[in-house]
């Protein structure tokens, strides 16, 4: 969905995760690379690509909202003052100051979905059937783990080093898919593309830049404010590697419909 959001992009370096640990990666682990926040050199010391370890917070965005006086609406100590009397913001004023969503060419999300449920408890949308079957590979372990920025995130990783999938709902930015859009208008990002709507929920395929051939991010629109990363990383003997954004779609698609209850 791999120092989530937003959009959630994990690097060329696919990697695993003891599922027993929900904590941060040490030292003695592979490193992996920051994709939406920066980007690090690997070491000579490398592991196989898709045993390297990672997190979806990778992915995620470093879209930090920044609170300015005119987000205080009707705050003397943020107003203008006039021969020492304040002049309280008005709203208009500080609509002129925000974005409306969604923006920079965002679709809209026309049925919102509340991601409450799996906010915490991102393992819950899919089993691991549905795991094993969607990835190419059968289910070792899975754990979530805090991905920081209020994100926790869920890691299902699969037997015979065959990829690990990663998911969450991007807590740290309350954008949603403008964000992703915003930074393809900016030239921000090495691939953009929308795919189908899942379930009426629009969403888009895209890279950061560095990632391999068997990695891909999906980002879905919950609502015009939040997104669920998906993030396939495949190792090279999957037989479904040369198809990681299928794979991020399914299971996507399967959030949203434990979303619905479907």
């Amino acid at each position: 969905m791999p120092r989530r959001p937003i959009a959630r992009a994990e690097s060329s370096s696919p990697h695993t995760k003891a599922a027993s640990s929900s904590s941060r990666p040490t030292s003695k682990h592979c490193a992996g690379s920051a994709l939406l926040i920066k980007n690090t050199r690997p070491s000579r010391n490398r592991c196989p690509p898709w045993q390297r370890k990672g997190r979806l917070m990778q992915a995620r965005f470093a879209l930090k909202t920044t609170l300015t006086c005119v987000t205080l609406v009707l705050v003397a100590s943020c107003s203008s003052t006039s021969s020492g009397t304040p002049t309280p913001t008005t709203s208009s004023s500080v609509a002129q100051n925000e974005k409306s969503l969604p923006y920079a060419g965002a679709p809209g999300v026309a049925t919102p979905l509340d991601s409450s449920k799996i906010d915490q408890d991102p393992c819950s949308v899919a089993t691991p059937a549905q795991i094993s079957s969607i990835s190419g590979g059968i289910l070792k372990n899975s754990s979530k783990f805090d991905a920081g920025a209020g994100s926790v995130d869920c890691a299902w990783v699969l037997a015979d080093g065959l990829g690990r999938l990663t998911t969450g709902v991007a807590m740290e930015t309350n954008a949603g898919l403008s964000s992703i859009y915003d930074k393809n208008v900016k030239k921000q990002l090495t691939s953009f593309k929308a795919i189908p709507a899942i379930d009426g929920h629009p969403g888009v395929a895209f890279a950061n830049g560095g990632e391999a051939s068997t990695v891909c991010n999906v980002a879905v629109g919950l609502s015009d404010s939040r997104i669920y990363l998906a993030i396939a990383n495949l190792g090279p003997r999957n037989p479904k590697a040369d198809n990681p954004c299928g794979i991020a779609t399914d299971l996507a698609e399967l959030a949203v419909q434990h979303l619905k209850g479907a």
